[in-house]
């Protein structure tokens, strides 16, 4: 018997590598295109890698460059927003975003590799 490796990626038009909100959002705009999309991470979840990258706190003017169907993952069950200086944030549910924005991929066509 050959060793065959198997394509995964065989019916991918574009492979997006990592789960910042960068990539997700490319992700997801993407997939709202009809572009068969695939997302790669190292880690075991988008909602970790996102939480990495901008921490527990949600500014509102980051939410407001986000795709409007990330946003919403996002801040289901955050916190009411609390004034710091001149800009309302809002504190991040890393358990409830864990699962909101892996659904939101996978209802959109999103293949996802871990």
């Amino acid at each position: 018997m050959k060793n065959c490796r198997i394509n995964r990626f065989i019916d991918t038009e574009c492979i997006v590598v990592g789960a910042s909100l960068a990539a997700i959002s490319t992700a997801l705009e993407c997939a709202r295109r009809g572009i068969h999309t695939a997302l790669v991470m190292h880690t075991n979840s988008p909602a970790l890698e996102i939480g990495t990258s901008m921490g527990a706190w949600l500014s509102e003017s980051e939410a407001a460059l986000m795709p409007e169907d990330l946003r919403d993952a996002l801040l289901v069950n955050a916190g009411a927003p609390v004034v710091e200086g001149t800009e309302p944030f809002r504190l991040l549910d890393q358990t409830t975003a864990l699962t909101t924005v892996e659904d939101l991929l996978i209802d959109a066509g999103i293949a996802i590799f871990y």
